[in-house]
């Protein structure tokens, strides 16, 4: 599970020092593609630009992107969705942040047995391939611009340990793999996505489309995991799980499988005892994040804010008829 990338598991590599001595580190990112010495000359060719001792900063970067460049995590093989129905409550509220939940991993998943992972998946990330030591490509988004921010040229430095089901509880060592940053992001993107609107609706920042964004992106997800003939709950991961009983909770739509169905058709043939516990469990969840009355079906807040637009200094806003029991 992951909440924010962590540190240490990979660092940008310092292309400006490389730059004055670029052989070295292009012969890596070649041998790291399965290319070949001679193989540089078409892509100088293609690029215009000639690898040399003291280059500029930004073309070494752009050879190594183009070496590197087919190395992106969309060409991986897709992770299967989690069939395990989203019932983990090994959660705590962050005290810092209002509406995340952190989660509460046991003793035993200790440094020793991540590294016994490690070892035992020969230090390679499980989905894309990418090992120890391995530079790659990231283009982070700015979530501001809305756009991708400048090719960085990172280095992987230890892998990360990914939970099943991102239930902190499972700590099988068969269960847990090896995966690399991003294929982690990816495998926990249900839930992140889907606990980051959560936290904007506790700040009074989540739009109506943004909302509807989300609401797509769980239909979609639950409709591969029908395709792919795993479990379309499971795929939900607990924030998933999560943003669907919000939903029902501001609609005023009752918790049962029904309502369910009508937000994620995919939910069809999910047994109706099977939507009933993941809803109970989403609703506890909810309270941890402060986000559901202590009692009850309402919410604390209303789920979207009333304007396109919202300015950051915005305060929550009680749902209407409950500002007493809100306050």
């Amino acid at each position: 599970m992951t909440y924010a990338t962590q540190p240490h598991h990979c660092t940008p590599v310092d292309v400006q020092y490389h730059a004055r001595f670029p052989a070295a580190l292009i012969s890596a990112a070649l041998q790291r593609r399965g290319l070949k010495d001679t193989d540089l000359s078409a892509i100088e060719t293609e690029l215009n630009i000639t690898v040399r001792q003291a280059m500029p900063a930004a073309d070494l970067t752009r050879v190594l992107a183009r070496i590197l460049g087919e190395d992106s995590p969309e060409a991986a093989p897709r992770l299967p969705h989690p069939s395990a129905l989203p019932l983990s409550m090994e959660f705590v509220s962050s005290p810092d942040r209002a509406g995340v939940l952190l989660p509460a991993y046991p003793v035993e998943f200790s440094a020793a047995l991540k590294n016994r992972v490690r070892e035992r998946d020969n230090q390679t990330c499980r989905c894309c391939g990418l090992r120890k030591g391995d530079m790659y490509t990231n283009a982070a988004w700015d979530r501001y611009k809305r756009v991708r921010g400048p090719v960085k040229i990172m280095q992987l430095q230890k892998l990360q340990v990914a939970h099943p089901a991102s239930a902190p509880e499972q700590i099988d060592e068969a269960e847990l793999v090896s995966l690399c940053p991003r294929c982690h992001q990816r495998k926990d993107a249900v839930h992140n996505w889907s606990a980051k609107a959560l936290t904007q609706a506790m700040s009074g920042q989540l739009t109506a489309a943004a909302l509807a964004e989300r609401l797509t992106h769980l239909t979609r997800v639950t409709g591969e995991a029908v395709t792919d003939g795993t479990r379309p709950l499971g795929a939900l991961q607990p924030g998933g799980a999560d943003l669907l009983a919000a939903v029902l909770a501001d609609r005023e739509m009752p918790f049962t499988a029904g309502s369910a169905r009508l937000i994620l058709p995919a939910l069809e043939n999910e047994p109706v005892d099977d939507i009933r516990l993941v809803l109970a469990a989403a609703r506890e969840r909810l309270r941890l994040r402060g986000l559901m009355m202590p009692s009850g079906f309402h919410l604390t807040r209303m789920l979207t804010c009333p304007q396109t637009e919202w300015p950051a200094q915005a305060q929550f806003l009680p749902r209407p008829g409950q500002e007493e029991e809100a306050a």
